[in-house]
């Protein structure tokens, strides 16, 4: 298990659904910091109307972005929602001495991930993935949907009728919105 205590500097990479939903839950948890990294200047936008400091890595450097944001020493927890394994790799050299990496998205079976072994041992990062979920994290993510926790309105951002279908994907292929529910 991940664990988020209110002097961690988080940095999520993503600025989708996933993205969106760590934000909101490393809110309730206090975090003190939360960093979004992403491309999509609206969703980034959505992400910084829910606590987040959002850093557009099409026009910043990253690295130089979480240089200032945490006075060198790098975010302590980094969470990435892509599945990229390039960006996971980039990541492993962003986090903090001591921190963690969480791989939450997946990524193809066939794709590597190649990185500096002394962050692990000599840095003592520790690199975790997550997979799957049992009853009781169902039971965890009502809970926090029926609390208002996490509010549903600000996953759905649009309903729409089901022949819309088509158009709907291609605004969330552009990353417009979030998610979209459809009605018959």
């Amino acid at each position: 298990r991940l664990s988020l205590v209110p002097a961690t500097n988080l940095l999520i990479y993503g600025s989708g659904p996933i993205a969106l939903l760590f934000t909101l839950l490393a809110r309730h948890a206090g975090v003190s910091r939360i960093l979004v990294a992403g491309r999509r200047a609206g969703r980034l936008a959505r992400l910084r109307a829910w606590g987040a400091e959002s850093i557009d890595v099409s026009v910043t450097s990253l690295r130089a972005a979480l240089r200032d944001a945490t006075g060198g020493r790098g975010p302590d927890v980094i969470v990435d929602t892509t599945g990229d394994a390039g960006i996971a790799a980039d990541v492993m050299d962003l986090v903090a001495r001591g921190g963690v990496v969480l791989l939450f998205a997946g990524g193809p079976r066939e794709s590597k991930l190649s990185i500096e072994t002394a962050r692990i041992h000599y840095d003592e990062v520790s690199l975790i993935g997550s997979f799957h979920y049992t009853p009781s994290d169902a039971r965890h993510a009502l809970d926090h949907l029926v609390a208002g926790t996490v509010p549903v309105d600000a996953l759905v951002t649009a309903v729409r009728p089901l022949d819309d279908y088509a158009e709907v994907f291609d605004s969330l292929q552009r990353g417009e919105g979030m998610k979209t529910a459809f009605v018959p």
